[in-house]
């Protein structure tokens, strides 16, 4: 892998917007073949994995939106900053049909599939940013497969996120490049990054999971970061090892 080691200011991307409101049901993903999947098949498998954070601060007011992806029954995987210091914290699922025009003070006439607070911090780990939420009574999600390989520079992958709050908008973007940012090892990105975008979920063309949106480069909102997947992949394997019994979390590949 080529790596650079250099100091970068990265902006975490976390949108700031109002609360809204309930449920309804969920498909779970088609099973794939070993062809190459169009952009549309894409959406199509991973968007009903990909859900809405949104938090309150202690300040009247201060509410923030950001990304993350049900990896396993009830439980969400995210950015840690994005709940970092927050008092609550909502994981929402966005009504079907055409998305609209995100509001920060009016409420939408078409209310949320699901929103319900979180029960706990399931794990979290603050040097790499990552979080593991528990939520009850989340809809059947897809089953996401794990890569077992970090994406070459140059591979196609997309992502989806919730980026200046317009819900689970797609994205398709290239691996630019094998980073280490302050000790950690990151995939670039390019495309669009911004608010809400934080959490993001990134697939590669067979719909594996390759990473997780992290932050972007000050000096560009067209370069982002991400986790890669073999971060995400020995997060969730502490996690998974931790539990036990009735407990126990499965995860595509993952296990102790």
């Amino acid at each position: 892998m080529a790596r650079a080691v250099f100091k970068v200011f990265l902006v975490l991307a976390i949108a700031t917007v109002a609360l809204p409101g309930t449920a309804n049901d969920r498909k779970p993903a088609r099973a794939r073949g070993d062809q190459v999947l169009k952009s549309t098949e894409i959406y199509d498998l991973i968007s009903p994995s990909v859900v809405i954070i949104r938090t309150e601060g202690a300040r009247p007011g201060q509410r923030s939106q950001g990304t993350g992806f049900i990896v396993a029954g009830n439980l969400v995987l995210s950015n840690r900053h994005i709940v970092a210091g927050k008092e609550k914290v909502f994981i929402e699922i966005p009504a079907g049909g055409p998305a609209e025009v995100p509001t920060r003070s009016v409420s939408t006439d078409r209310p949320p599939q699901f929103i319900r607070p979180i029960d706990r911090v399931l794990a979290s780990h603050p040097s790499d940013d990552l979080v593991l939420l528990e939520v009850s009574g989340l809809p059947p999600a897809p089953t996401l497969k794990l890569s077992p390989v970090t994406p070459r520079i140059g591979r196609k992958v997309y992502i989806i996120s919730n980026i200046f709050g317009f819900e689970r908008s797609i994205q398709e973007s290239i691996i630019a490049g094998h980073r280490v940012i302050n000790e950690q090892e990151l995939l670039q990105l390019d495309g669009a990054f911004g608010p809400g975008s934080s959490g993001g979920i990134v697939v590669d063309e067979d719909g594996l999971l390759v990473g997780m949106t992290v932050a972007r480069y000050s000096k560009s909102s067209a370069i982002g970061f991400a986790a890669p997947i073999d971060r995400l992949r020995k997060f969730l394997v502490t996690t998974t090892c931790r539990a036990s019994g009735s407990k126990k979390i499965k995860i595509d590949s993952v296990a102790c």
